[in-house]
């Protein structure tokens, strides 16, 4: 034994020396451990990585609010009709705000902080390519602007619950299922057409065989209705048939790489606009 200022020390071998030493470091890392996790007693909060990740597979991979806001346009458009509206009076509000949106795109473009604003505002119903592409809903406006300009009112209301449920539908069924089916083009399989199809078949019957009988005599004037058995050679089951098939067609055709939001009701009406006048008796 020595003394060192009064205080009794006593020599260690050098795996003693080594032990203490690997105990003080173990003790370092375990206090650092505790500070770095805020003197918290449970596990680290998981909650902003676990809504991140959830907001990623609703918004980006499946895209719930864009396909939730195109299923409540058809809603909508059915209440119009059922109330009486006539659609070629909104065509001057579809031109108003299409024009105000094209100015803003134009805008976003150029200015980077007006870009970064409406992602901020409306980013959610954005799809990630639309970031320096124009946005979907500005082709949604024009492609109405079209149809209630020029179509009779029974068209304007098919083509827009066309756009609204069949393409959904084929996206919907096209992303869960279309892996199990031939694969028709780059992002189109059969599974989505064949799902487009059938709701086309069932738009066609819930308008012209429950809501036009019903609401007709209501809200119709002379003219605004271009089908009926009595002035058409085509029967309600033909024409349900031949109307899934324009819907699969309209959305499976590529115009130019121009958004399906335009080419989906500009298409599929010209296809039922020719067919009904085409067979007219």
């Amino acid at each position: 034994m020595t003394s060192v200022s009064g205080t009794h020390v006593r020599r260690l071998t050098r795996s003693q020396a080594a032990l203490l030493k690997k105990q003080d470091y173990n003790y370092e890392i375990s206090t650092a451990s505790d500070t770095d996790s805020d003197c918290s007693d449970g596990p680290p909060d998981e909650t902003p990585r676990l809504w991140s990740q959830w907001y990623d597979v609703i918004n980006a991979k499946h895209e719930v609010p864009r396909k939730l806001f195109h299923s409540v346009t058809g809603v909508f458009s059915i209440w119009l009709y059922v109330n009486g509206y006539n659609a070629a009076i909104f065509t001057k509000p579809f031109i108003m705000v299409g024009s105000f949106m094209l100015v803003v795109e134009l805008l976003r473009f150029r200015y980077q902080k007006v870009n970064l604003m409406v992602f901020k505002l409306f980013g959610f119903m954005m799809r990630e390519s639309e970031h320096q592409t124009y946005n979907g809903t500005l082709y949604f406006l024009f492609g109405l602007i079209l149809t209630t300009a020029s179509l009779p009112k029974d068209l304007c209301l098919m083509t827009n619950m066309l756009l609204s449920w069949a393409d959904t539908s084929a996206s919907i069924v096209g992303r869960e299922w279309g892996k199990y089916t031939v694969s028709l083009k780059r992002g189109k399989s059969l599974a989505g057409s064949i799902a487009s199809f059938v709701t086309g078949v069932f738009v066609c019957y819930l308008q012209y065989a429950y809501l036009i009988p019903k609401y007709h005599h209501l809200v119709d004037s002379p003219g605004e209705v271009l089908w009926s058995p009595e002035s058409s050679k085509l029967s309600i089951h033909v024409f349900a048939a031949a109307t899934g098939l324009i819907a699969s067609v309209s959305e499976f055709i590529d115009l130019w790489g121009l958004d399906d939001n335009f080419t989906i009701p500009t298409l599929s009406g010209l296809f039922l606009y020719t067919l009904l006048y085409s067979t007219r008796l």
